[in-house]
């Protein structure tokens, strides 16, 4: 990201070489972008900052190349010499900062990870980097320190090939055409990136193919303020600002992360920065964007992204994730701080100063050498395990002892009723089966080992879909109605079936995801179901609607003459338990000392534990209450002694499965028995 002034000449005398309306544009984007990344709740599109950079750095760079070009004084030894004394001097000591903070507060899975993102920022290839596994708007970016580096190698690979681009460009025409060829290399670019989002989203996100428009849309404004094609008109200009704010004022605060970006909906942002650059200095800008305060944060602008989000991120990760308003304001300002005093002390000197002289390929070895190096030490010593505290080093997550394939119908390929897992499996014809999604599944062995021998239980279901017909799941692995009604056919035409249990993530189909309760997900990954039509089911809303269709399901398995247990939802946690046990260790704290209030498990599912109490009552069902064996009256259970019942927010470790076993298996054998007699 490009955030200090360029030298460069302008046609008009006012903006002879410095532009102070760009730096004032600067600012607005920087502080929308800290904004956003400090959770403030109004800024839901302060994302978009990042764009706006994109093609405040295009107007520069073109201005300069094509400017010193024109002149006949470009040379690319200059232009990358002047390239790395901008970025790497300030980069140095946020990268050294965060490794430093980070080795006292990330467990060392993660602390290596860092060394990993430390190696790609420093090698221009951070986006790639990130691409490879990190979807910038899910909650599990929160905790990642160097994420913000993605946009660096964005710039960084265009600032590669930007000389050649405009030179070829310059050689092969000249006043309009020029601006021809740079516009058309805008719209492939954004033809692309419109095309690919719906395919490729995370790499349309980072990667430069599908960004290289938002930079390319500067250029060409650079090369039409160049060439006179801009309108010199005061009136002209301050309605070029005017849309300029607006457009930027929909992106800051009407975008959520729920739009598909960048593609079009990232148009207004860099267009409103166009329109900004192009209106110049007029009586609507001057008072927004050239105040003292916008050219001064405009100025460290550079140093303040750099800073502040590795701030924010280790804070997070210290805290398990959560980050208080006030918190992110705070840091936020220390942000500011650090920048001014990186623009005074280290920027200005590598750039204006006493240092200009250390020519830039030593500079950027005497930066990249030991970044790297320590890089490399992170990621070769897997994060340095031996930092973690004996306390921490115990905390014990135990998985299920079998590992078995294609259980699951869709992961990682369709499975069928018929060929689905049986647990124990040595018993292949099975009296029971567990119908539902992950919850279902990470509970389906220890019922099976709790059967009694010669007994086993089938697992029936998919990961995000709920046991019951008429609902499809956005996301999901397979056709959730489809499914359904494959499972209900296989259990009519399967006598030897007499027990069946259901399990499911009520909750989270009903409402979404947990992120009032804790950092761990937000509701793009976690969406509620839609309703399907269904025959003889009236329109209603979601809840209601749902509801409806879980009693259906009770009352046609029971006239098929299944016995139904249904086992209500296991405690949310909203937090990564092992990961939180862990760093609560590290802090010297017990693990089982971290619970949940039980009055959020109520408010998740009040509604559907009390719907359920009248299906089982109705139809002559079973019920099994988890919150028995996890809750009290005021707090549900992460642990027991060292030992996580989760393995992650919400799903059962092997420890917290066993813990409901038995119970689940003594509800079956007691509606069977009902049965018999």
């Amino acid at each position: 990201m490009s955030a200090a002034p360029e030298p460069s000449t302008h046609r008009t005398a006012a903006a002879q070489g410095y532009l102070p309306h760009v730096d004032g544009l600067r600012a607005l984007a920087v502080l929308s972008v800290m904004l956003y990344h400090a959770d403030v709740p109004f800024v839901t599109g302060g994302f978009s900052g990042v764009d706006v950079f994109f093609t405040i750095s295009g107007f520069v760079i073109a201005r300069l190349v094509i400017g010193e070009a024109r002149a006949g004084t470009f040379r690319f030894g200059d232009f990358y010499a002047r390239r790395i004394r901008r970025l790497l001097p300030a980069l140095l000591p946020v990268l050294f900062a965060t490794a430093a903070i980070g080795w006292f507060v990330m467990l060392p899975e993660d602390y290596a990870g860092l060394g990993r993102a430390s190696i790609a920022t420093m090698l221009f290839a951070a986006n790639l980097h990130f691409w490879q596994g990190t979807d910038y708007f899910t909650s599990s970016t929160d905790t990642e320190p160097l994420v913000n580096m993605w946009s660096l190698g964005v710039e960084e690979q265009f600032y590669i090939f930007a000389p050649i681009l405009f030179l070829v460009l310059l050689k092969f025409a000249r006043g309009r055409l020029l601006l021809a060829g740079a516009v058309l290399a805008t719209l492939v670019s954004l033809a692309l990136s419109v095309l690919l989002l719906p395919r490729s989203p995370v790499a349309t996100f980072y990667l430069l193919p599908t960004r290289a428009w938002e930079i390319m849309l500067g250029a060409s404004l650079a090369i039409a303020a160049g060439s006179t094609l801009l309108p010199r008109s005061e009136g002209v200009r301050t309605a070029l600002t005017g849309l300029g704010f607006a457009l930027l004022a929909w992106s800051f605060f009407g975008l959520d992360s729920t739009y598909a970006f960048p593609g079009l909906a990232a148009v207004p942002a860099c267009l409103g920065a166009a329109l900004l650059i192009a209106g110049g200095s007029n009586a609507l800008a001057r008072p927004v964007l050239e105040n003292r305060a916008s050219i001064a944060i405009g100025l460290v602008s550079y140093a303040a992204y750099l800073w502040h989000w590795p701030l924010l991120a280790l804070w997070r990760y210290r805290n398990y994730g959560d980050l208080a308003l006030v918190e992110g304001l705070a840091i936020l300002l220390l942000s500011l701080v650090l920048a001014a005093a990186s623009y005074r002390w280290i920027e200005q000197p590598f750039r204006r100063g006493k240092w200009r002289k250390i020519p830039a390929p030593l500079l950027a070895l005497a930066v990249a050498i030991p970044v790297i190096s320590v890089g490399w030490a992170l990621k070769a010593n897997d994060g340095f395990p031996a930092r973690v505290s004996e306390a921490a080093a115990r905390v014990v997550i135990e998985m299920p002892p079998t590992a078995r394939d294609n259980c699951v119908n869709g992961y990682p390929d369709p499975v069928a009723p018929a060929d689905s897992c049986t647990f124990p499996a040595q018993v292949e014809n099975a009296s029971w089966a567990v119908w539902g999604d992950s919850h279902g599944y990470a509970l389906v062995e220890a019922v099976g080992e709790a059967l009694p021998e010669g007994e086993s239980v089938r697992f029936l279901g998919s990961y995000g879909c709920p046991p019951m017909p008429g609902i499809r799941r956005p996301g999901a692995l397979v056709d959730c109605a489809e499914q359904s009604g494959e499972v209900l056919d296989y259990l009519r035409d399967h006598d030897e079936i007499e027990v069946v249990l259901l399990i499911a993530r009520h909750a989270a189909a009903i409402k979404g995801a947990t992120d009032d309760f804790g950092p761990a997900e937000d509701d793009r990954l976690v969406p509620p179901v839609t309703l399907l039509p269904m025959q003889g089911a009236a329109d209603a809303p979601l809840v209601t609607g749902y509801l409806d269709r879980f009693a259906a399901t009770v009352r046609i398995l029971r006239e098929m003459g299944k016995q139904v247990v249904i086992v209500l939802p296991v405690p949310e946690v909203g937090y990564d338990v092992p990961r939180t046990l862990t760093l609560r260790a590290m802090r010297g704290l017990e693990p089982d000392s971290f619970t949940r209030p039980r009055s959020m498990y109520d408010e998740r599912n009040g509604e559907f534990v009390a719907a359920a109490r009248r299906i089982a009552a109705d139809e002559d069902a079973m019920l099994v209450d988890p919150t028995r064996q996890l809750c009290n009256a005021d707090n549900c259970a992460t642990a027991r002694g060292n030992v996580a019942l989760y393995t992650d927010d919400d799903h059962l470790s092997w420890a917290g499965a066993k813990l409901l076993a038995d119970a689940i298996v003594a509800a079956g054998n007691a509606a069977a028995e009902n049965t018999d007699e």
